[in-house]
């Protein structure tokens, strides 16, 4: 299989999703009511271009349930992306943050931090959803894709929490518009967000 069609989509929905978590955490945590609303609007904030298009190609409510299905852990339609990335690790996979996650290193796993975990696990979830939409691709070659790709969008979020300074820029400037303006009300109600 050819997993080099995705290898800039996996660095930049990783590196903008986790902008825009960055800027709704720093800036403006104390309008959720919970972590799944925080994932949940960064991903809606970075696949804007999919629901708010005249024919939308997914609903918001997916993406809640991919955030909600990240931090939980529990398999809702489709199995959560820590199960199959186990699957694919009993399978023969090679070793990554993922084995730290899914508990073969207990230690290691207690030292990191759960928001982390959950952004990385909705990082997953939804670049597979992004790619089950624009590809002809298998559901099956997606998940492995992902699967193999996972020390790059582990690295590109770890880099971009680093490296990224909160209140600067088009991202920073794009979820002021997001939590600011009236037209988007309904969406941040839907959302979970106050205010």
């Amino acid at each position: 299989m050819s997993f080099w069609i995705f290898k800039s989509n996996f660095t930049r929905i990783a590196e903008y999703t986790t902008k825009y978590y960055l800027e709704l955490i720093n800036r403006y945590q104390e309008r959720f009511r919970d972590d799944t609303s925080v994932l949940a609007t960064a991903g809606v904030m970075d696949t804007q271009n999919y629901i708010f298009n005249s024919r939308p190609k997914f609903e918001i409510g997916l993406i809640i349930t991919i955030a909600r299905d990240s931090i939980t852990g529990v398999e809702s339609h489709t199995p959560s992306v820590k199960y199959m990335f186990h699957q694919y690790k009993m399978a023969g996979g090679r070793n990554s943050l993922i084995d730290v996650i899914s508990g073969e290193d207990d230690a290691q796993l207690n030292n990191m931090p759960e928001s982390t975990k959950s952004l990385f696990y909705f990082v997953v979830g939804l670049e597979m959803l992004i790619f089950q939409v624009d590809s002809r691709i298998s559901t099956v070659s997606i998940q492995e894709a992902c699967y193999y790709k996972r020390k790059t969008i582990e690295k590109a979020i770890v880099n971009t929490i680093n490296r990224y300074r909160v209140g600067k820029g088009l991202v920073a400037k794009a979820t002021t518009r997001f939590m600011e303006s009236p037209r988007f009300l309904s969406v941040r109600q839907e959302l979970g967000i106050t205010g």
